[in-house]
């Protein structure tokens, strides 16, 4: 009787670790693809001056497409996207916020340049981890570069 209860103890100890371990690597996946998705739209808004890319943008421009075949390419959809208050929601991808700046080109000349910082989710369902410590503890976020649109030119 005494090895049977060591077998199950045993048996609990080894359930317990493959469950942790395989949480841990759902982890990493899901921020993994959170990351690219974040780089992929940085690069389009960047290859694009922004033209095309914000909320109110017509539906079918090359940088919506390029952000949409990225997001495919890497299965990336996550269920719940918790944009902060001052953020764009885009498409249920992403969250963006537009910072307006004046940049000096020349001796007197100033042009507006605009920066973005785009917000994406890390795609996790365990409910008791999104209770305690919400949803916003996993998002990964990165800044743009200077962007010049064409039209502030």
């Amino acid at each position: 009787m005494k090895d049977a209860f060591g077998g199950i103890l045993n048996l609990a100890i080894i359930t317990v670790f493959l469950l942790i371990v395989s949480g841990v690597l759902g982890f990493t996946v899901s921020y993994t693809k959170a990351f690219r998705m974040k780089n992929i739209v940085i690069d389009a808004f960047e290859r694009y001056d922004s033209l095309g890319c914000l909320k109110n943008d017509r539906e079918d421009s090359a940088c919506k497409d390029k952000i949409k075949a990225g997001a495919e390419s890497i299965h990336y959809a996550p269920n719940s996207l918790n944009c902060p208050t001052d953020y764009e929601r885009m498409d249920g991808l992403f969250c963006y916020k537009e910072s307006n700046s004046l940049k000096n080109t020349e001796v007197s000349s100033y042009k507006n340049v605009k920066t973005y910082r785009i917000i994406t989710q890390v795609d996790i369902n365990i409910p008791i981890i999104n209770k305690i410590m919400g949803l916003r503890i996993f998002q990964v976020s990165g800044d743009t570069r200077e962007l010049q649109p064409s039209f502030n030119k």
